[in-house]
């Protein structure tokens, strides 16, 4: 099953939703990001009143 899913799914072509990067590029940016983060992540709150 391995075999299949590494031979069809192409990790080297660009993907438009992933800003053009490959998946292997863009996880290795977001990995990147997350480790360099000198800023806690902001918290949005949820909204509050409406039904």
């Amino acid at each position: 099953m391995f075999a299949y899913i590494d031979g069809w799914y192409n990790t080297h072509r660009i993907q438009k939703e992933l800003g053009y990067l490959s998946p292997d590029e863009y996880e290795t940016v977001w990995h990147t990001r997350q480790h360099n983060r000198t800023e806690p992540p902001i918290a949005t709150p949820a909204p509050a009143g409406s039904r």
